[in-house]
Parts: C-alpha cells; sequence; structure tokens
C-alpha cells in the first residue's frame, strides 16, 4: 500500500491513542507493560511520530485487540 500523506501515515497511531483514551488506559501503564518509553508514547499519541509496527503489535498485544481494527477503512466508491 503505497501511503500518499502524512496524515495517512499515522492514522494508525492516531487511532490507536483514540481507543486509549477511550478506554481511559494511561500511557503510563501502556509504557510499564510493553516496554516503550513513556517520552516515544506520548510523543505518538500527541502526534509528533508514528508507532513504529513492532511498537504497535507491543501495544495491541497489551491491550488485547487485534491491530486490524485500527487500519484505516477505505470508503466504497
Amino acid at each position: 500500500m503505497k501511503i500518499n500523506n502524512e496524515r495517512d501515515k499515522d492514522f494508525g497511531t492516531m487511532a490507536v491513542a483514540d481507543f486509549v483514551r477511550r478506554k481511559g488506559i494511561t500511557m503510563t501503564s501502556i509504557s510499564q507493560n510493553t516496554g516503550i518509553s513513556y517520552d516515544k508514547i506520548r510523543r505518538s499519541f500527541n502526534s509528533n511520530r508514528p508507532l513504529t509496527a513492532d511498537e504497535l503489535l507491543l501495544v495491541c498485544s497489551y491491550l488485547e485487540v487485534d491491530p486490524m481494527i485500527f487500519r484505516k477503512k477505505r470508503s466504497v466508491s
């Protein structure tokens, strides 16, 4: 899949951040349970850096969710 712009690139990270906020899960608990530094999570969830694929998988494993729920839905023409 070709990434056309920065918004598309960060869509998964923003979807994870929204999910975490809705569930009331803290960035501290994610950091402690995934081994990802709090600073990396904070920067990712505040749109300053995308989660890496490995980070996304670690977070999804901790959240006990399928990473595919965070993919961008394509509109049908």
